[in-house]
Protein backbone atom coordinates (compact mmCIF):
# COMPACT_ATOMS: atom_id res chain seq x y z
CA UNK A 1 0.00 0.00 0.00
CA UNK A 2 1.53 3.47 -1.15
CA UNK A 3 2.30 5.94 1.56
CA UNK A 4 1.33 8.96 2.64
CA UNK A 5 4.26 11.20 4.04
CA UNK A 6 2.70 14.69 6.15
CA UNK A 7 5.84 16.75 6.84
CA UNK A 8 4.64 19.95 9.07
CA UNK A 9 7.00 21.46 11.87
CA UNK A 10 3.57 22.08 14.32
CA UNK A 11 3.52 18.90 16.12
CA UNK A 12 -0.34 19.47 17.08
CA UNK A 13 -0.96 19.72 13.52
CA UNK A 14 1.23 16.53 12.44
CA UNK A 15 -0.87 14.45 15.20
CA UNK A 16 -4.03 15.90 14.00
CA UNK A 17 -3.20 15.22 10.35
CA UNK A 18 -1.99 11.87 11.03
CA UNK A 19 -4.79 10.62 12.59
CA UNK A 20 -7.44 12.20 9.92
CA UNK A 21 -5.47 10.41 7.36
CA UNK A 22 -4.94 6.82 9.12
CA UNK A 23 -9.18 6.93 9.61
CA UNK A 24 -9.15 6.84 6.21
CA UNK A 25 -7.08 3.76 5.99
CA UNK A 26 -3.68 4.87 4.35
CA UNK A 27 -0.56 4.42 5.55
CA UNK A 28 0.85 6.94 7.27
CA UNK A 29 4.59 8.29 8.19
CA UNK A 30 4.90 11.68 9.93
CA UNK A 31 8.35 14.12 9.94
CA UNK A 32 8.79 17.16 12.03
CA UNK A 33 10.88 18.68 9.25
CA UNK A 34 11.86 18.94 5.49
CA UNK A 35 15.72 17.56 6.28
CA UNK A 36 13.51 14.62 8.61
CA UNK A 37 11.62 13.51 5.32
CA UNK A 38 14.88 13.99 3.67
CA UNK A 39 16.52 11.46 6.05
CA UNK A 40 13.92 8.73 6.04
CA UNK A 41 15.13 5.00 5.87
CA UNK A 42 13.51 4.43 1.86
CA UNK A 43 13.59 7.30 0.09
CA UNK A 44 12.27 6.01 -3.31
CA UNK A 45 9.40 5.04 -1.67
CA UNK A 46 6.15 5.77 -3.60
CA UNK A 47 2.91 7.82 -2.40
CA UNK A 48 2.05 11.19 -1.81
CA UNK A 49 3.16 14.34 0.54
CA UNK A 50 0.90 16.88 2.25
CA UNK A 51 3.84 19.49 3.02
CA UNK A 52 3.57 22.80 5.20
CA UNK A 53 4.95 25.83 3.46
CA UNK A 54 6.92 27.37 6.30
CA UNK A 55 8.80 25.76 8.35
CA UNK A 56 12.29 26.44 10.15
CA UNK A 57 15.28 25.43 7.99
CA UNK A 58 14.35 23.60 4.97
CA UNK A 59 11.27 25.79 3.60
CA UNK A 60 7.72 23.11 1.75
CA UNK A 61 9.04 25.56 -1.49
CA UNK A 62 12.71 24.26 -1.06
CA UNK A 63 12.26 21.12 -0.93
CA UNK A 64 9.38 20.35 -3.92
CA UNK A 65 12.64 21.99 -5.52
CA UNK A 66 15.05 19.61 -4.13
CA UNK A 67 12.60 16.48 -5.23
CA UNK A 68 11.87 17.78 -8.22
CA UNK A 69 15.76 18.12 -9.18
CA UNK A 70 16.17 14.42 -7.22
CA UNK A 71 14.34 13.12 -9.60
CA UNK A 72 11.64 12.54 -6.74
CA UNK A 73 8.23 14.50 -8.04
CA UNK A 74 5.87 12.87 -5.57
CA UNK A 75 2.50 14.10 -5.71
CA UNK A 76 2.48 17.28 -3.16
CA UNK A 77 -0.72 18.51 -1.21
CA UNK A 78 0.79 22.33 0.26
CA UNK A 79 -0.56 23.27 3.70
CA UNK A 80 -0.21 26.68 4.66
CA UNK A 81 -0.76 28.87 7.91
CA UNK A 82 0.05 32.42 5.75
CA UNK A 83 0.36 31.72 1.88
CA UNK A 84 -1.18 33.90 -0.43
CA UNK A 85 -2.56 33.84 -4.37
CA UNK A 86 1.37 34.40 -5.79
CA UNK A 87 2.82 31.60 -3.81
CA UNK A 88 -0.37 29.22 -4.57
CA UNK A 89 0.20 30.02 -7.85
CA UNK A 90 3.61 28.95 -7.93
CA UNK A 91 3.34 26.00 -5.90
CA UNK A 92 0.75 24.64 -8.34
CA UNK A 93 3.13 25.58 -11.39
CA UNK A 94 5.58 23.73 -10.05
CA UNK A 95 3.40 20.56 -9.96
CA UNK A 96 1.63 20.56 -6.58
CA UNK A 97 -1.20 18.61 -6.63
CA UNK A 98 -3.46 21.02 -4.77
CA UNK A 99 -2.60 24.23 -1.99
CA UNK A 100 -4.76 24.38 1.09
CA UNK A 101 -4.75 26.98 3.64
CA UNK A 102 -4.75 26.36 7.71
CA UNK A 103 -6.66 25.19 9.63
CA UNK A 104 -7.44 22.43 7.15
CA UNK A 105 -10.45 21.13 6.74
CA UNK A 106 -10.50 17.48 7.45
CA UNK A 107 -12.97 16.65 4.85
CA UNK A 108 -11.31 18.62 2.27
CA UNK A 109 -8.12 16.92 2.89
CA UNK A 110 -10.12 13.74 2.25
CA UNK A 111 -12.23 14.60 -0.41
CA UNK A 112 -9.47 16.86 -2.72
CA UNK A 113 -7.16 15.39 -5.21
CA UNK A 114 -5.18 13.50 -2.54
CA UNK A 115 -6.92 10.42 -3.31
CA UNK A 116 -6.93 10.11 -6.53
CA UNK A 117 -3.06 10.92 -6.43
CA UNK A 118 -2.67 8.28 -4.53
CA UNK A 119 -4.84 5.84 -6.67
CA UNK A 120 -3.19 7.11 -9.76
CA UNK A 121 0.25 6.26 -7.78
CA UNK A 122 -0.59 2.78 -6.95
CA UNK A 123 -1.83 2.30 -10.24
CA UNK A 124 1.91 3.01 -11.51
CA UNK A 125 4.50 0.40 -12.52
CA UNK A 126 8.02 0.46 -11.29
CA UNK A 127 11.01 1.00 -13.75
CA UNK A 128 12.17 -2.59 -12.44
CA UNK A 129 8.77 -3.81 -13.31
CA UNK A 130 8.49 -2.51 -16.70
CA UNK A 131 11.67 -3.76 -17.73
CA UNK A 132 10.56 -7.31 -16.35
CA UNK A 133 7.23 -7.52 -18.42
CA UNK A 134 9.59 -6.22 -21.68
CA UNK A 135 11.68 -8.86 -21.33
CA UNK A 136 9.32 -11.77 -20.62
CA UNK A 137 6.95 -10.05 -23.80
CA UNK A 138 10.48 -10.15 -26.22
CA UNK A 139 11.01 -13.40 -25.39
CA UNK A 140 7.77 -14.39 -26.02
CA UNK A 141 7.43 -12.59 -29.23
CA UNK A 142 10.99 -14.17 -30.41
CA UNK A 143 9.98 -18.04 -29.22
CA UNK A 144 6.79 -17.56 -31.04
CA UNK A 145 8.14 -16.20 -34.17
CA UNK A 146 10.27 -19.11 -35.19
Amino acid sequence: METIFLVDDDPGVLKALARAVRAEAWNVETFESAEAFLARPDPQATGCLVLDVTMSGLDGLELQRQLTQDGQPLPIVFLTGDGDIPMSVQVIKAGAADFLTKPVNINALRHNDITEQMRSVARQLTSEEIATLAAYYASFASSTSR
